[in-house]
């Protein structure tokens, strides 16, 4: 800070002020349409900000007004500015979901006692089936197992089994690695390989993003990568989430896997892993959109739907006639979000 400690502490709550109240407008669409977990994060720590700043303003008018000195002001009106629009958030958000965000979505609130299940279950994380799952593997499973999981639950079941079982990410493998959060290491094992792999499923998907269809990439899940990552971690079970819970038609079909537990009718299903493993006739199935997708980026983005041909001919060794196969709609077709082999 420049001059004195006073000066340059008015010139850093200007500042602060100045950013609160920049995105206050924000923070109120936010409190209409509904926090998404992890969105919202810097809405949720500059929410504290705001009210230690407003608390400490608070403080300082009394002490003022004590005095007999007035504590009226730039910064005091945009500090009430700055509380009004937080009240206003408040109001404005249906169901109070604003103020159940700050007050549960972190550490603390999910540690409080009283924050239960049923209060977080909107956020999605800590939902009533994500426990149910995590207090059925404390019951039944030895702590130390190794389980392959989908991403969509995978932190919340390791974080309400307290960290007992190490939960490796499934091997789906994607048009650009590292793209998301999703994808395997560019450098799994399909690099190199001389024989066509085994495409189980395929399908444009954005880790969970909205974006528009064309900035989607493709992601695939073969029976190699599958089984070497199983292999490689020795895991002992495989966790099936909602988002791609067209998995288990092939988990459900193939000797190698045992369904064990279901969790609200398809959102978390678990599979024991039967060794050895046993390769099962199963064919590619691809996601309602993967034809579209295609379609969109030969229109829209030459340049990336020149990329995914290199995906799929190249690292999938996929052929002409396996493309084309695609477009035409020739392979049985799954939906994300959607409960399979109830």
């Amino acid at each position: 800070f420049r001059g004195s400690w006073g000066e340059g502490r008015a010139e850093a709550e200007r500042a602060l002020l100045a950013m609160l109240l920049c995105v206050l407008p924000l923070l109120i669409f936010q409190g209409l349409e509904g926090f998404r977990a992890r969105q919202g994060i810097v809405f949720f720590l500059l929410s504290y900000v705001a009210l230690g700043g407003s608390v400490r303003w608070a403080l300082e008018a009394l002490s003022a007004v004590a005095r007999g000195l007035s504590f009226l002001g730039r910064p005091a009106a945009l500090w009430l500015l700055v509380g009004a629009g937080l009240l206003l958030g408040q109001l404005a958000a249906e169901g109070g979901r604003w103020g159940r965000y700050l007050l549960q979505y972190n550490v603390i609130g999910a540690l409080a006692t009283g924050a239960s299940g049923q209060e977080l279950r909107w956020v999605g994380w800590l939902r009533e089936e994500t426990r149910q799952a995590a207090e059925w593997l404390l019951r039944e499973v030895p702590e130390g197992t190794p389980i392959l999981s989908d991403w969509q639950f995978r932190t919340a079941v390791y974080f309400l089994a307290q960290g007992r079982y190490p939960l490796f990410k499934m091997p789906l493998l994607c048009s650009r690695p590292y793209s998301t959060h999703i994808c395997a290491q560019p450098d799994g094992s399909l690099s190199g390989a001389n024989s066509k792999p085994k495409v189980l499923f395929l399908w444009p998907d954005a880790g969970g993003v909205r974006h528009a269809l064309t900035q989607y990439e493709l992601v695939a899940l073969t029976e190699e990568a599958l089984f070497e990552a199983l292999e490689r971690t020795r895991a002992q079970y495989v966790l099936v989430t909602l988002r791609t819970n067209f998995e288990s038609l092939y988990f459900d079909r193939s000797a190698s896997f045992e369904k064990v537990a279901d969790f609200g009718r398809g959102i978390l299903k678990l599979y024991r892993v039967r060794r050895p493993l046993r390769p099962v006739e199963f064919p590619t199935h691809v996601g309602v959109r993967t034809a579209e997708y295609l379609k969109a980026l030969q229109t829209n983005d030459p340049d990336k739907h020149k990329r995914i041909l290199t995906f799929l001919q190249g690292r999938l060794k996929w052929t002409p006639n396996d493309v084309r196969r695609l477009l035409q709609g020739g392979y049985p077709l799954v939906e994300l979000h959607k409960r399979y082999g109830l």
